[in-house]
């Protein structure tokens, strides 16, 4: 980052979000991932309904906005992502829906 004379803040920024990844994948089981990818699609499918369907029930935004049905659909597309503190969900300049649920 030095070399490429990055700023002060932005490699500050980066090593702190690197140092953030590596301590939260030290508390997350790869063994879960290698599990899933041993069971069928259809497996997999359900497990991922299933566990994501139960997130979205606990948050009111989607439990009063949402039918069940169109809740359970969302839940086949929610993907997890890990975020550093103080990261950026929302940028008013590119207004989009952008939902974390933690």
């Amino acid at each position: 980052m030095t070399q490429k004379n990055l700023g002060k803040n932005i490699q500050t920024r980066v090593k702190n979000y690197i140092q953030y990844i590596i301590e939260s994948r030290a508390l997350y089981k790869p063994d879960e991932e290698e599990f899933l990818e041993l069971l069928s699609q259809g497996l997999k499918d359900e497990i991922v309904s299933e566990v994501n369907g139960k997130i979205i029930a606990t948050s009111a935004i989607f439990s009063t906005n949402f039918s069940q049905r169109a809740s359970l659909n969302l839940a086949k597309f929610m993907k997890e992502t890990f975020l550093a503190p103080e990261e950026i969900l929302f940028n008013v300049s590119f207004p989009c829906l952008v939902y974390h649920s933690y």
